[in-house]
C-alpha cells in the first residue's frame, strides 16, 4: 500500500483477542489526495461469524430503542459467536 501512495492511519487487531465481541484485522489508509478507507482482513470463519451469526444481534444492538438489558444480551452473544473462531497462529505479529 505504501509503494502505492497510501498511508496507513490506523490498524486494529481483535483476532488476538479472545474475547472479544468483533474479531478480525482492521486497517484504515489515506490516499495522496486525502481519501481515507478501512480495509478489513477475515479468516473464513471470522468472516461466517460476522456476516452471518452477528449483523442481525449488531443491527438490534444499534438501534435507540434496544434496552440496556437487552444490549448486555446481545453483546453476550457475539462474545459467544465470536469465540468460536479459531486464532490463527502467528496473529499475534499484526500490530
Amino acid at each position: 500500500m505504501a509503494k502505492r501512495g497510501y498511508t496507513q492511519t490506523a490498524l486494529r487487531n481483535t483476532l488476538v483477542k479472545e474475547n472479544s465481541i468483533y474479531r478480525g484485522v482492521n486497517t484504515n489508509f489515506k490516499s495522496q489526495n486525502g481519501y481515507e478507507f478501512e480495509l478489513q482482513f477475515h479468516t473464513p470463519k471470522s468472516i461466517i461469524v460476522k456476516e452471518k451469526l452477528n449483523h442481525e444481534l449488531y443491527e438490534e444492538a444499534r438501534k435507540p430503542i434496544t434496552t440496556l438489558e437487552r444490549l448486555n444480551e446481545l453483546n453476550r452473544l457475539k462474545t459467544e459467536n465470536s469465540k468460536t473462531i479459531p486464532t490463527p497462529p502467528g496473529i499475534e505479529k499484526i500490530k
